[in-house]
């Protein structure tokens, strides 16, 4: 035999929670019965309705009717050059070419050289025998 949990009263807050989830079941088997036009898990045929394989035959069929038309090919081309240029990575190539980014470098490069010389400078500055002795004190 099955041990049973006792029956508990439900709260207002989970009465309140059933009474949406059912709302919200009815909102969906109705938008199903405007869509496919039975009640919901009911088949107008008694076979259970095939959405996918019928999706799948259109776009196979269009997919063929396109292959054997010219304009349908190049508007297909179009359509693949407008994702091209949607993406945010060609975007960023063409607001800043490579030329541009060089020319950005080498505008830096006197700074950076002038940096690098400072540098040498202090680390001779910090190797001299009685700044390396104070610092060991």
């Amino acid at each position: 035999t099955a041990i049973l949990a006792p029956r508990r009263r439900l709260t207002v807050g989970a009465k309140m929670a059933v009474s949406e989830l059912q709302q919200l079941q009815n909102r969906l088997d109705a938008l199903e019965e405007r869509m496919f036009g039975a009640p919901a898990g009911v088949a107008s045929a008694g076979a259970p309705r095939k959405i996918a394989d019928g999706l799948g035959k259109v776009q196979g069929s269009l997919g063929n009717i396109a292959s054997k038309r010219e304009r349908v090919k190049i508007l297909f081309k179009k359509i693949e050059d407008i994702l091209k240029y949607l993406d945010p990575q060609y975007i960023d190539r063409m607001a800043m070419p490579d030329a541009m980014k060089l020319q950005f470098i080498l505008a830096e490069e006197q700074s950076t050289s002038l940096k690098v010389t400072q540098v040498n400078v202090n680390l001779e500055a910090m190797s001299r025998p009685f700044v390396v002795k104070l610092y060991h004190l």
